[in-house]
Formats: C-alpha cells, structure tokens, sequence
C-alpha cells in the first residue's frame, strides 16, 4: 500500500475527536448569540474537527467552485450555526464509539499540531501577514499521523512494535509502511482538498512552518543558547529584541496548550491546576540580586534571595543550593515548605555524570539501593553552578509533595534564577 492509498483508506475512517471540545460546541451553536469568533475558537482546538469543517466548506456543494477557503471564520459563516451544530452531532456519537487505541500517540501529536499552530501564527502575526492560514496550517500539520495512529489498523500495530524495539522512526516507518508518516500528512490534506495550506507562501524568506517546529523543538530541549542564536537572527526581520521575542514565544507556547483539555495533558491525572507564578515579582527578585556588591561575602545573601524567590515568586515547594563534599552533595542552604518529619536534602550521585554538564536539566531524586541519585525527571529542576573556578555548587527545586500540576512558567523562573545566579557566581571576587 503506497502512501496516496494509505491516504484514502484514512480518509474513509471515523476518527475520535476531542468530546470536552464538542460539548462546549454544542452549547454555543444553540445560542444564537453566540459569535462566530467564540465557535472558532472551540472549533480550533480539535485539528480532526477543523479538517472535518474545512472538507465541508470546500466541497462543491458549499464551495461552488471558488478557489480554496482557508479562513475558518469565513468557512463557519459559509456553513452556519446549524450546519456546525449538526456535525458536532455526528461527533458525539463518534467519540462514543471510536477510540484511539494509541492514545498517548495521538495526545502528544494534538500537542505538537496545537504548538505549531500557536508559534506559526505568532511568527505570522510579527510579519505582519494574515495569521489564520498559518495557524490552520500547523493545525492540520500533523493529521495524517493522527489519523494513522487512530485508525491504521495492523499497519500502527507493527509500526509501534518496531518503535518499541528501538528502531528510529523514519527508519521504522519507511521500513514497515514504504513512506513516511510526514509523507501520509500531505497525501490526506492533498486528498481532502487542503493541500494550500501546505503550500503557503515564505515571508521574509522564512518557512514559517518550518521556523515554528525549530523554536518549539529547541524549547522543549531546553536548548537556550540555540534559541538565543536563533533569534538572534530573527530580530532584525521583527524589529523586537530577542528577549521580548522569548518571553513572547513562551508565553504563546502556554496559551497554545491551555487549549487542550486539562486531563488530556501529560502526567496531569489526579492533580490540581497550580496558580502561576509572579513574573513581577520574580524580576524585582531578580534587580534585587543583581544590585549586590560583587564580592565573596555576599555570596550566602545572593544565594539565599534566589532560593526565596524561586520559591516565592517561582512557585516552587522548596529550593535548595548544596556543595560538593567527598561524602557527595550536602545541603548548604534552603527555602520553601517541607513536609513534617521529612529529612534533609541530600543526593550521593548524579547520574548519568553528564546529565547536568550543559546547563540545567528537568530531574527527580530516587533512592536505589540505599544511595539517593539525582536522574532525569518531571518533578524538579537542577543545574551545577560555579564556585572557586570549579561547577561545585548545585542549584535544585521540587514540587515532589505537592498535588499540583507544574507549569512551563515555573521551569522558566528556575531558568530566570539559574542563569542569574550562575552569572553572579562565576563572577564573584
């Protein structure tokens, strides 16, 4: 089966769609004073169900032979109140008897399309040129893989069984299928009549599309100083400093997210949404360190208002600056609530060796075999800092207590303090 059949097969398959979105649908199609702007927004959340409107407005019953729509506002004013409403419908009663069996697949593809279409909007809105395409355009980026993935039959099964085995997925896919899944995204918007919306025009040299998924794959990575050169080469295209262009890319990133439903996040079950942090007072924290006399006897005070405002103004439970003894890492100072009876902070090891050797990593601690190791994890945040010409000084925060959901917004304030006190550190007298 060759990638354009692959497409058909799909496109002739009930996909589930996202039912928290629908309801909300539902709800504001039966009020007549609902704006067409409000269902856009709902409509947009749910790429399976923007593709679904979208075919609808650019058949030839609706479309009468005019050139593509790529505006969804000019679509669900083409369709009506009770056209949408009709096909949240039909979607009820698909998102009740159709599930994705690769679910974590298919949520972490929504994800991405919701990033991209988030970033490629922002990028085109600092051009100055009309978002919507874009937005749409990284939308529907990913549907052939969430298609696949929904509804790919013994074709996902082998597919999953050859990632699970370790084979690189171009690899697995070009292997198992003869195509890859990028390949199968263009062939079904090609055979929905969307194929615009792939093809849509650079502006200013730049692939939008493309320049989006390499910010938000260096974000995700952490990869500061990539970003840093990267816009860099961005600013004199948007006539904006690169700070305020990475304050104003994460913090769409965020807004992007928000979109999904809360429980259909990563990690998320069973856990409260945290109140955001205090960008405010985390930059008057900030002046605060920085106006310090830059000398050694200033050090413990310097470290001491980072911790404070980590866990004031970050949002996290407790932070912790340790040193290096030859009996392993040992709390030096400390800031932030505890847990009645816990014990001091203290790790042995990090391992790997190399997992903190460029910048600050996402961690966890775990205890194996009666020693405390600091690994890669979702619940914390560590970074080495330098001290006496050497990177013996460890900068760590937890949520590992609390019942909350952690933030992007908290891993950029540790980023914030981080960088600051590493900088404050190196350059100690």
């Amino acid at each position: 089966m060759n990638v354009k059949e692959m497409a058909r097969k799909l496109a002739n398959e009930e996909l589930p769609l996202l039912g928290a979105n629908i309801a909300q649908i539902l709800a504001v199609t039966s009020d007549e004073s609902s704006s067409l702007e409000e269902i856009g927004h709902i409509v947009s959340r749910d790429p399976v169900l923007t593709a679904l409107v979208l075919r609808m407005a650019n058949s030839v019953v609706y479309s009468g032979g005019r050139a593509s729509l790529n505006s969804l506002s000019r679509v669900l004013m083409i369709l009506g109140l009770a056209q949408v409403r009709t096909l949240c419908f039909s979607a009820v009663v698909l998102e009740s008897t159709v599930a994705a069996v690769y679910r974590e697949r298919v949520l972490e593809l929504l994800r991405t399309s919701l990033e991209l279409a988030g970033q490629a909007r922002f990028l085109a809105d600092k051009f100055r040129a009309n978002p919507e395409p874009y937005f749409l355009s990284g939308l529907l980026s990913q549907i052939g893989r969430i298609a696949f993935w929904c509804a790919g039959g013994e074709y996902a099964d082998r597919l999953n069984q050859a990632l699970l085995d370790g084979l690189e997925e171009k690899q697995a896919e070009q292997e198992i299928l003869g195509f890859t899944l990028g390949q199968l995204d263009e062939a079904l918007l090609d055979h929905w009549g969307l194929g615009t919306l792939q093809k849509l025009p650079t502006l200013s040299g730049i692939h939008v599309l493309r320049q989006a998924r390499s910010l938000i794959t260096m974000m995700r990575q952490e990869d500061s100083s990539g970003l840093e050169r990267e816009l860099l080469r961005l600013q004199p295209l948007f006539q904006q400093n690169s700070r305020d262009l990475l304050r104003g890319l994460r913090e769409n990133r965020e807004r992007s997210l928000a979109l999904l439903p809360h429980d259909w996040l990563p990690c998320n079950s069973g856990r409260k949404k945290r109140v955001g942090c205090d960008m405010a007072l985390q930059m008057q924290c900030l002046a605060d360190m920085h106006a310090l006399p830059k000398s050694g006897s200033y050090i413990s005070t310097v470290v001491e208002m980072a911790l404070d405002g980590l866990c004031r103004a970050g949002n996290w439970d407790y932070a912790v600056f340790a040193l290096l003894t030859t009996d392993g890492w040992r709390e030096k100072f400390s800031s932030g609530a505890r847990i009645s009876g816990a014990p001091s902070w203290e790790i042995d090891a990090i391992e790997p060796e190399d997992l903190l050797r460029e910048s600050w990593k996402k961690v966890q601690i775990c205890e194996i075999e009666g020693r405390k190791i600091l690994q890669s994890g979702q619940v914390g945040a560590a970074g080495l800092l330098p001290l006496l010409d050497r990177r013996s000084g460890l900068l760590y925060v937890s949520s590992r207590h609390s019942n909350d959901l952690l933030l992007e917004a908290q891993f950029h304030a540790f980023d914030r303090f981080y960088r600051q006190l590493e900088k404050i550190l190196a350059g100690l007298a």
